[in-house]
């Protein structure tokens, strides 16, 4: 995927852009600062050979091509058209967190992030399981509100572009986040995917509520135990979950025990409602529905793959996952069962698609699959 950071326009004048970007045997692109068309330091970007492509000038480790300057977007954009599975804008931690999307200029302050950290290792746990999660949780915590109040369209946008990212699934959660909030976002941009959600906790037929966010344009539902505080075998969450069934909706829940809130807000969320048992228990109960567990079940990715990969209409995401882990989940579910997701702002796009892509080991059509074919068809969207 050649993306626009990648991209330098030739000064000839000829309407026509030099695109050089990474050789795709390389992890690491370096040359002299100043030098004509200096790029220092890119990130690892793994790429399909260009159509027009010049032999490699040695010790320059760059291939060249020459495209209309019109059309410069979208030739990085059709190799690999992008869909982030799994995204939140508006703040889902707090009362009216829908406010936020339309703000302008949000950036992050600086604090201490772990979160930022694992992403420079590549989301890997070097066999201590969640262990480095634990040592960290209060820091962890606060960095995931912080990161939870940039989450602007602004923001996510900038994002997108920075990595080629075509489309973002982004997910509300009841009363913090709602369906109207994304339905709005996805008015002012195209790339927004809105998911809906609806009050578990007040229980009821969601029926009809969900069958008209579905025409205003909500490709799946989107339950979070842990937060709005209804395990995912409760009844209410059982009956959502059929209401989803009967709209054709996708359901995204969240699995992994997590925290959010802490002191004295930590009543504000049920940790251990993230554990895969509850998951089991509902994905059995609804064979004609379609889920997607999110984060693959995050530190619980092991017993993810061995209850929950058997069940044909349960889908993962990747999101805070390792490359060596979503190996294994396209072992467990197969190459159609597995979709790319970052979870941003609480994941960093940049570490989970360099995920993703070392995962898939050079395998295009496997590449193509994560990161766009999967969940376009179980999201629904066209090309």
């Amino acid at each position: 995927m050649v993306h626009e950071s990648d991209l330098r326009e030739s000064k000839k004048g000829r309407g026509e852009a030099v695109v050089v970007y990474r050789d795709p045997c390389l992890t690491r692109l370096s040359r002299k600062s100043g030098s004509p068309g200096g790029y220092k330091n890119f990130a690892k970007v793994r790429m399909p050979p260009p159509s027009r492509s010049f032999p490699r000038k040695s010790g320059k480790m760059l291939w060249r091509t020459v495209i209309p300057k019109r059309s410069k977007r979208d030739y990085f954009m059709k190799f690999h058209p992008i869909i982030d599975a799994h995204t939140h804008i508006g703040d889902i931690l707090i009362e009216g967190g829908g406010e936020l999307i339309c703000k302008k200029g949000v950036s992050k302050p600086m604090i201490f992030d772990p979160i930022t950290l694992w992403g420079w290792v590549g989301y890997r746990n070097f066999g201590l399981g969640n262990l480095l999660y634990r040592l960290s949780l209060s820091q962890a915590i606060t960095a995931e509100q912080v990161r939870s109040r940039t989450g602007t369209l602004e923001n996510l946008r900038i994002s997108m572009d920075r990595l080629g990212i075509t489309h973002s699934a982004c997910m509300p959660i009841h009363p913090y986040v709602v369906f109207d909030d994304l339905a709005e976002a996805a008015s002012q941009d195209s790339g927004v995917i809105p998911f809906t959600t609806v009050d578990v906790a007040a229980g009821g037929d969601f029926t009809a509520q969900l069958k008209a966010d579905k025409a205003k344009g909500a490709k799946g539902l989107k339950l979070h135990a842990i937060i709005q505080k209804v395990a995912l075998d409760d009844p209410r969450t059982h009956k959502a979950v059929e209401a989803a069934g009967a709209a054709g909706l996708a359901v995204l829940f969240h699995c992994g025990i997590s925290n959010y809130f802490k002191g004295v807000e930590k009543d504000k969320n049920i940790p251990e409602y993230g554990a895969v048992d509850y998951a089991v228990r509902l994905v059995r109960e609804h064979p004609d529905v379609r889920f997607v567990v999110g984060h693959a079940g995050m530190y619980e990715v092991e017993e993810v793959m061995g209850k929950l990969a058997s069940y044909g209409n349960v889908l993962v995401d990747t999101s805070i996952q390792s490359a060596a882990n979503i190996r294994k989940l396209i072992q467990a579910f197969g190459p159609d069962r597995v979709l790319y997701a970052s979870d941003w702002p609480f994941g960093d796009t940049w570490a989970a698609l360099a995920c993703a892509r070392a995962a898939c080991k050079g395998d295009e059509p496997l590449l193509r699959n994560i990161l766009y074919e999967n969940a376009a068809r179980v999201y629904g969207i066209m090309k």
